[in-house]
């Protein structure tokens, strides 16, 4: 019993010691729109940004490979920078209505307030769009660039979708001098892979990914992906509900 209790007490004092050590660092007024936690380094457009300082429209942040660091706007939800990544807050002073891009990197977001919200990454842009308390999702620029839902609803739309299918790498064309050119299927080649240009994905209980190719959006299966880590997303819900 001492034990559940003393567990109790720790997890309860993890949001208060945050908040004492951001009243020690910063006599006086706090800021709103805040880097609430960092670990390691993150620069804001270009110059150092350290734990506790605050954040504006427009602002580029950038964190060093192997930081990470959380920034919460109160009213609108709280993001985490992942390692190596680098985001452009282009808009979010009217709290209905924000805009971000993702240029690299992993992108972690908890959103609080229904709007006309969208965050733009290479080749496509994510719109949270659900009516549930919070809208949680990730966005991986790298190699593959890849958008995973834990809850909630988004929309998707492909910057890259072709506006008619284009012959697929799989046809190879079959002709002579004397006849049309025609294509036949290449018995060598991987099978097409079927992308839309529009793709909505909805979860409550699971966890949904899209990929982001060229050609389009490409829906995958949950077990194809690693979760997201469910302690990293109720820390998220922790700091952004400090006063």
């Amino acid at each position: 019993m001492k034990k559940l209790i003393l567990i109790a007490l720790i997890i309860t004092a993890l949001p208060l010691n945050a908040e004492a050590r951001r009243k020690k660092k910063f006599k006086g007024v706090i800021i709103v729109n805040q880097i609430l936690k960092l670990q390691g380094t993150l620069t804001n457009n270009g110059n150092p940004a350290p734990e506790f300082s605050g954040v504006k429209e427009g602002d580029v942040l950038e964190t060093a490979p192997g930081s990470f660091a959380m920034i919460r706007i109160p009213g609108l939800g709280i993001f985490r920078l992942g390692a190596a990544t680098k985001i452009k807050l282009t808009k979010f002073y009217n709290r209905d209505t924000s805009k971000f891009e993702v240029m690299k990197g992993e992108f972690l977001s908890v959103y609080k307030r229904l709007g006309q919200h969208e965050v733009k990454m290479p080749g496509a842009t994510v719109v949270p769009n659900g009516n549930s308390a919070s809208n949680i999702f990730v966005i991986e620029v790298g190699e593959k660039n890849v958008v995973g839902l834990w809850d909630g609803k988004i929309d998707l739309k492909s910057a890259n979708a072709l506006p008619e299918a284009a012959p697929s790498p799989a046809l190879i064309a079959n002709a002579t001098p004397s006849k049309t050119p025609e294509l036949r299927a290449d018995p060598s080649a991987p099978p097409a892979v079927a992308t839309k240009s529009e793709l909505t994905l909805t979860s409550k209980d699971g966890y949904k990914k899209s990929v982001v190719s060229s050609l389009g959006l490409e829906e995958k299966e949950e077990s194809t992906v690693a979760l997201p880590d469910l302690k990293i997303i109720q820390e998220m819900e922790s700091l952004y509900a400090l006063p």
